[in-house]
């Protein structure tokens, strides 16, 4: 796990993993273009299971990384990105349906500039912040977040969901059923 999403170029990234006691990880950065970023860098974990790797991004071109961590077959995916930007022009969004139960998951998808940076809020009838979320668009400027969720208490109603990236947004209207 990172203790962030979003870095700038040169800042230091601390990653903190866990695992089985003393165990021999080893963590591969894969690059914006899908490729190595440098050879696996192994790591010893702690006698209590856990471990943190401080990555220098000195040289890290802005884009969308893949931290890659892996013990046998084994492996552990976490992205996060540099040098990304927010005021990204257009934003558009979408969830993949219009009505929710409490609970249900959301998946919202989109398009803006590539790379940015953006902040998702989900708000309740009320008007309340439900989550708010950093995420990024990719290299072709594809928006994909799906760790959104209705709770499983949430107040039907018109639920907005908003996407924001410097003075640029989309909002859009998703409606929560009462459950029987």
């Amino acid at each position: 796990q990172f203790d962030q999403l979003s870095y700038k170029a040169g800042d230091i990234a601390t990653i903190a993993i866990t695992g089985k006691a003393s165990e021999v990880i080893s963590l591969l950065i894969i690059d914006p273009s899908d490729k190595p970023k440098g050879d696996s860098i192994s790591i010893t974990l702690q006698s209590d299971g856990s471990g943190t790797y401080d990555l220098d991004l000195s040289g890290y071109a802005s884009g969308v990384y893949t931290a890659v961590i892996s013990k046998g077959s084994a492996q552990s995916v976490e992205i996060f990105t540099v040098g990304l930007q927010t005021g990204s022009g257009e934003i558009e969004i979408n969830t993949t349906k219009t009505n929710y139960l409490p609970g249900d998951s959301i998946l919202i998808l989109g398009d803006t500039s590539s790379n940015v940076l953006l902040t998702i809020t989900l708000k309740d009838p009320d008007g309340n912040d439900v989550k708010v979320k950093e995420s990024f668009s990719d290299k072709t400027g594809k928006i994909s977040e799906s760790s959104f969720r209705i709770p499983s208490d949430g107040k039907a109603g018109m639920w907005l969901i908003n996407a924001k990236s410097g003075s640029n947004f989309d909002t859009i209207e998703i409606e929560v059923l009462a459950t029987m």
